[in-house]
């Protein structure tokens, strides 16, 4: 275990994620309610861009309702779009969680976090912890704006299960337990040092989308964990080994038919 950051006390938490109804905000609640009085400011993102995120999946509006189609399938496509609308009916989002918590609201108006307009509007905000749930890679100039790092949750055991879907591989593995992971980030894609981590068990009845729901609420324990113990001990993490690790493409149709016919399901 190493130390990079001595003890100090309360910590300057900046917020940024894409907009996105069925998870995120189960996340950042249990962040905010316990610490609204240390959160200086927030960045939402539009979940859609002109970016190519990874090899053949884009993040435009129609190709990643292209994606999750060929995804999900037609039935089960129709099932996750109501379950967006009725989590957006609910108004679960972070713009209304910002509002009930007086979270102050800082616009991307590029929707890229690597834009120096935006990294200098967040210099002048004094971050120590930056926490982050975005599909974009930051390079060094972001990544350099909070004091103490930015962190991220990744819904697998680092290093295993790098990339993307983790939680459809785990299961498509059929894995008893899979793992939620608080890291650092670093320029490359889920390489940063890990700061905590824990298991779920995995029942014989969750579907994908239960199962990171499961992950999410998790994830957002174990980052109340991680901004006690910085208050208290400073900010320690271990190494994020390379070796035996494993990194995961988007799903192909293939692996969608092999997942379907070990009986799992997405929804």
């Amino acid at each position: 275990m190493a130390e990079r950051y001595p003890k100090k006390g309360k910590v300057n938490i900046f917020i940024i994620s894409i907009d996105e109804p069925l998870y995120v905000p189960l996340f950042f609640r249990q962040i905010a309610d316990k610490f609204s009085d240390r959160i200086c400011g927030m960045t939402v993102l539009s979940p859609f861009s002109n970016k190519r995120v990874s090899k053949g999946i884009s993040d435009t509006f129609f190709g990643l309702i292209k994606t999750r189609l060929r995804y999900y399938g037609l039935s089960d496509f129709i099932k996750y779009c109501c379950l967006y609308l009725f989590y957006k009916i609910k108004r679960d989002s972070l713009k209304i969680l910002a509002r009930n918590h007086r979270i102050k609201m800082i616009p991307c108006p590029k929707n890229d976090v690597n834009d120096e307009a935006y990294i200098d509007s967040l210099k002048r905000l004094d971050i120590d912890i930056m926490i982050c749930l975005i599909p974009q890679i930051a390079k060094e100039g972001f990544l350099k704006t909070a004091k103490l790092g930015c962190l991220n949750t990744h819904c697998s055991l680092l290093p295993e299960y790098k990339g993307r879907e983790p939680l459809f591989w785990a299961m498509l593995n059929q894995d008893k337990k899979v793992g939620v992971t608080i890291h650092l980030m670093d320029k490359d894609i889920d390489s940063g040092p890990i700061v905590k981590q824990g298991l779920i068990d995995v029942d014989p009845a969750d579907t994908l989308h239960l199962l990171y729901r499961k992950a999410t609420k998790l994830g957002g324990r174990l980052m109340t964990e991680v901004i006690t113990d910085i208050e208290k001990n400073g900010l320690k993490f271990i190494e994020n080994k390379t070796g035996g690790s494993s990194y995961c493409p988007w799903p192909s149709l293939k692996d969608v038919a092999e997942f379907r016919k070990r009986g799992k399901r997405f929804i």
